[in-house]
């Protein structure tokens, strides 16, 4: 099972799933221009750009990366919840981001840069 979302301006396509790893795709040029590792689930279920498309998010097991798009560099990982992160989304502002949890909790994050 693979999962996707694309950046804010629709140049970069996050593909999520297997092997404990995301890959960033140029959507133009068709290929992986980063790839993001060292995930502690092996399937990861979501990924959601910021608006301004400079963080993304990756739900991993229990916890959400936030990771930096340019660098691949972690920003900061959200511990809090009980099972798998399904689904993510940032605030249109990029200062809040929410996860839903498996067990049907939704948790709210605020976003420091």
């Amino acid at each position: 099972m693979f999962r996707a979302a694309l950046s804010p301006d629709g140049r970069l396509l996050a593909v999520v799933g297997t092997e404990r790893a995301a890959c960033l795709w140029d959507v133009r040029k068709r290929q992986i221009v980063r790839r993001f590792e060292g995930f502690a689930d092996e399937l990861l279920y979501c990924a959601a750009f910021a608006p301004d498309g400079g963080l993304i998010a990756i739900g991993d097991d229990k916890v959400v990366r936030v990771l930096d798009v340019h660098t691949g560099k972690s920003v900061m990982t959200l511990e809090g919840h009980s099972d798998d992160v399904n689904d993510l989304a940032f605030s249109p502002d990029g200062q809040t981001l929410a996860s839903d949890c498996h067990d049907g909790t939704v948790l709210l994050w605020s976003i420091h840069r």
